[in-house]
């Protein structure tokens, strides 16, 4: 689960409530078509959307739509924000474009090159080398992997995927989860005693991230829960638990956007009402300190570079 400020890695406010998606694809070959194209970006320089924290970029909504219409030539109501993922190397974007309007994939690189993928139905996941590795058209009907297992989503169930791509989690609205690897779907490496809304695999090492235990009963957020699993062969291992305090407990959402490859950062959307609005935080796993880097934009995402500057 890219990403816009949520699910996915990184997420708009109103898809912070709203679970992953993947798309159904037949026949994998014939249904990416590559397009490869170079584009010049415009006058804006190599640090237009950098933040003060090393390798975070944030775009807000109408500057990511200005870029995708430069580069596509679309029309302003088309857009390209249906889906917005990150790859796992932070090197790449993937803006899925609204199914109405077409199935295109813009995958946005480094140096001003893109790539255009035609996915055969709404949603999908892409692994590292751009294949296609689960999908559906209908959540009801299951989600359909490469291998041709069928994931059965129950009722209120929620499901997403690392960036790599190579896991995937089943969150259940009772507070557990299970953990699989995307190579063999059917097998539970993990259950998780959270339910699960963000995964991350980084150094052999799987971090998941829960909605907090304390809103089922009492509708009020107070942290984010956090497990650090070592990977070991097709096993889990648990090295570590995390417990991310929020500043001031609340109703409203608090939850991770995405996970620093560089350092030991993790980006956070506080959602509030005014006077204070929402902002981000960036939490360090290591030092365990939380710093307030100001108001939320659209998007958010930890990448090697820029990848919408002219450089």
């Amino acid at each position: 689960m890219a990403t816009r400020l949520f699910a996915t890695a990184a997420v708009t406010i109103t898809r912070l409530l709203r679970q992953c998606r993947a798309v159904q694809l037949v026949g994998t070959a014939a249904a990416v078509i590559w397009l490869t194209h170079a584009y010049s970006m415009g006058q804006e320089s190599e640090h237009a959307h950098a933040t003060r924290v090393p390798h975070l970029y944030g775009y807000d909504e109408n500057d990511f739509k200005r870029h995708v219409q430069e580069v596509t030539r679309s029309e302003s109501e088309d857009t390209y924000d249906y889906d917005v993922y990150r790859s796992h190397d932070g090197k790449r974007l993937d803006c899925y474009r609204w199914p109405q309007h077409g199935r295109e994939i813009l995958s946005v690189t480094h140096r001003g090159q893109f790539k255009v993928l035609m996915r055969p139905a709404n949603n999908a996941f892409l692994d590292e080398q751009q294949h296609f590795v689960a999908w559906y058209n209908r959540l009801e009907d299951g989600i359909q992997f490469k291998n041709g297992y069928v994931q059965h989503v129950p009722m209120f169930w929620k499901f997403g995927f690392d960036p790599s791509r190579r896991y995937f989690y089943m969150a259940s609205p009772d507070g557990f989860s299970d953990v699989a690897a995307v190579l063999t779907p059917a097998k539970v490496v993990a259950r998780v005693p959270l339910e699960i809304n963000r995964i991350f695999l980084k150094d052999d090492k799987l971090f998941v991230f829960g909605d907090d235990p304390y809103y089922a009963a009492k509708k009020i957020n107070r942290e984010i829960p956090g497990l650090i699993y070592g990977i070991r062969g097709s096993a889990l291992e648990l090295q570590r638990e995390v417990h991310i305090q929020r500043r001031a407990a609340g109703p409203s959402p608090f939850s991770v956007v995405d996970l620093d490859n560089w350092s030991s950062n993790v980006l956070l959307i506080d959602i509030r009402d005014s006077p204070t609005g929402t902002r981000w935080f960036v939490y360090n796993m290591d030092s365990a300190t939380l710093h307030d880097i100001g108001p939320a934009q659209t998007y958010g995402f930890f990448l090697d570079h820029d990848v919408w500057s002219r450089k």
